[in-house]
C-alpha cells in the first residue's frame, strides 16, 4: 500500500487528474483523510440477478425510471438516517439523473444538490489503481515485484514468523489503521503525535468528489473494458486486457456484494454466475464502496454486453454524509430500475 501512496505522491495530483481520463471524460478530485467502511444492510432479494423470462420489449421510459428510483432513494435515505444523500446514474455513458436529498450542512441549512462535494473514501483505491495500471501498461511498474523494489526503505514484514512479500495485488485494498493511541508511561495520558504530512493517505481513501465526476470515472473504465478497436472511436484510457485483469477476482479474496464475490485490483468484483442451469443469473458487476469520518460512498458499474458501442451499461454513484453505512444494495436496486430503460436514451428524454 505504501508503494501505491509513494507512486501517487511522485506522480502528483495533477497526474491523477490528467491520466485517469481521455478527451471524452474528466474527473475533478482533491485530497482528504479516510477510514474504512462497515457494511450494515442487506437485501432479501439480490438486485444483481436478472430474469431470463423478461421479454426485450418490456422496457420502461427514462422518466418513469427516474420517478421510481427517486421514491425508492427517498425511502432509503430515511431508513439510513443520513442528513444528506446525493445520487447519480449514467446509462450507456450518458448521465441521466443526478439529484441531492436532505442537507449537506444541517446546522446552516445547506441543502444537498447534484454538485455537492463529499468524501469518496475507499473509492480512491479504484482511481489510484487506474494510474498504477497505466504505469503497468507503459512498462514503468511491475505489479508482481515486492514494494521494497520501489521503496527500499519500506521494512520487510513477517506473518507467523514467515517473511511476506507485499504486492499490489495483495495490498491495494487493505487499510490498516491504529487500534489505540500511545500513552505516556508516566502520566498515562494520551500522547499527541507531532504534525505529519497526511498526503500519503490520499491514494487509499482521501479524495473528495461529486457523483457526476464518479460517473465519468466509472464510464471511462467501462469504455476501456469494452473498447474493441471499433472504427471512429477513441481508444480507452486503459487496454481491455488490462481492465479484464483489474476486474478479475484475486485468489482467496471474498466480498459480500452478491453470492460469491471477490476483490480484483482496486475493485470489488461480482462474477457472472448461473446456478444449476435455471433460475435467475447473477449479472457481472464491479465497483467499490468507502467509508470515512462522516461519510460513506459507493460506485457501481454494471456492463451490458453486446448492446451498443462502448460504454454500454449502467453506472451508479451514491454519496452520504453519514459514516458506517452500506450503500451497495441501494446502488444495485437503482441500477436494476434503469436497466429496464431502452438501449439508447434520446435527446427528448434527457430534456
Amino acid at each position: 500500500m505504501k508503494m501505491i501512496r509513494q507512486l501517487t505522491l511522485i506522480t502528483g495530483s495533477a497526474t491523477v487528474l490528467s491520466l485517469i481520463l481521455n478527451k471524452k471524460f474528466k474527473v475533478v478530485l482533491s485530497g482528504y483523510c479516510e477510514a474504512e467502511t462497515i457494511a450494515l444492510s442487506s437485501s432479501p432479494t439480490s438486485p444483481l440477478t436478472e430474469n431470463k423470462d423478461k421479454k426485450p420489449h418490456e422496457n420502461i421510459g427514462l422518466g418513469n425510471a427516474i420517478i421510481k428510483a427517486r421514491e425508492y432513494v427517498k425511502r432509503a435515505k430515511e431508513e439510513i438516517g443520513t442528513p444528506g444523500m446525493v445520487i447519480g446514474v449514467s446509462l450507456n455513458g450518458t448521465p441521466v439523473w443526478t439529484e441531492g436529498f436532505g442537507f449537506a450542512n444541517v446546522e446552516n441549512g445547506v441543502p444537498c444538490h447534484a454538485e455537492t462535494v463529499m468524501r469518496i473514501a475507499s473509492i480512491s483505491k479504484s482511481m489510484t489503481m487506474a494510474v498504477v495500471a497505466k504505469l503497468w501498461e507503459d512498462g514503468k511498474l511491475d505489479i508482481d515485484k515486492p514494494v521494497q523494489h520501489y521503496v527500499p526503505s519500506f521494512p520487510k514484514k513477517t506473518f507467523d514468523g514467515n517473511e511476506s512479500n507485499l504486492l499490489v495485488t495483495e495490498r491495494l485494498g487493505a487499510c490498516i489503521l491504529p487500534s489505540y493511541y500511545v500513552k505516556n508511561p508516566k502520566t498515562k495520558r494520551l500522547l499527541n503525535a507531532p504534525y505529519v504530512d497526511n498526503s500519503y493517505k490520499w491514494a487509499g481513501g482521501g479524495f473528495l468528489s461529486t457523483v457526476g465526476d464518479l460517473l465519468k470515472f466509472g464510464d471511462a473504465m467501462l469504455y476501456s473494458y469494452q473498447y474493441q478497436n471499433q472504427p471512429g472511436l477513441l481508444v480507452g484510457y486503459l487496454q481491455p486486457k488490462t481492465m479484464s485483469a483489474l476486474w478479475t477476482p484475486q485468489p482467496s479474496t471474498t466480498m459480500k456484494w452478491g453470492r460469491e464475490d471477490g476483490y480484483g485490483m482496486g475493485w470489488v468484483v461480482v462474477p457472472q454466475r448461473q446456478e444449476y442451469g435455471w433460475g435467475d443469473a447473477q449479472q457481472f458487476a464491479t465497483g467499490h464502496s468507502g467509508g470515512a469520518v462522516g461519510a460513506s460512498s459507493v460506485l457501481v458499474v454494471i456492463p451490458k454486453e453486446g448492446g451498443s458501442p462502448p460504454p454500454s451499461g449502467v453506472s451508479v454513484a451514491i454519496l452520504v454524509n453519514l459514516q458506517d453505512v452500506s450503500l451497495h444494495t441501494i446502488a444495485f436496486n437503482v441500477a436494476a430500475m434503469f436497466r429496464e430503460v431502452g438501449t439508447r436514451v434520446t435527446i427528448e428524454e434527457l430534456q
